[in-house]
């Protein structure tokens, strides 16, 4: 229990550090498209909590209805895992992504593709609304889409 107790702190205190914006796969996974890239993200909450939860299903007791409970809310997040990933949920996109798709969706892959080429000095140059403007008007008159 006491390992895997530890485990699971430690697992989560990683990511509560933030040593996945160190790499920054959020930001990343939006510009290298892959069938699974999209949901991955977002899969990961609710899986997260299964393998939080899932220990505790050694210390109920089966014939008790808690235990449905319990069950009920394991299989409810495995199958809210398995939907986000393929089916990703549009209210936890971030805003930069929202607002890129709702004023720029037209040219979304020519975006997508420019910020691939250099990731790092377009992540660097790219950190506000006004600052994805500029950088969008650039792509436009880049490839004469003004």
């Amino acid at each position: 229990m006491l390992f895997w107790l530890c485990f699971y702190v430690c697992s989560f205190g990683i990511v509560w550090i933030g040593i996945s914006h160190v790499f920054d796969f959020s930001r990343l996974a939006y510009i290298y498209p892959s069938p699974w890239a999209n949901g991955q993200r977002f899969a990961s909450i609710p899986f997260g909590l299964f393998l939080l939860f899932a220990p505790g299903w050694n210390y109920i007791d089966m014939e008790s209805m808690s235990a449905v409970i319990y069950d009920s809310l394991l299989y409810g997040l495995a199958i809210a895992g398995l939907l986000w990933n393929f089916f990703p949920p549009r209210f936890l996109y971030p805003l930069w992504y929202k607002w890129i798709i709702k004023h720029h969706g037209d040219i979304w892959p020519l975006l997508r593709e420019e910020a691939a080429k250099d990731y790092r000095s377009w992540y660097a140059e790219t950190r506000t609304i006004k600052e994805l403007e500029v950088w969008v008007k650039s792509v436009r008159e880049k490839y004469g889409l003004g």
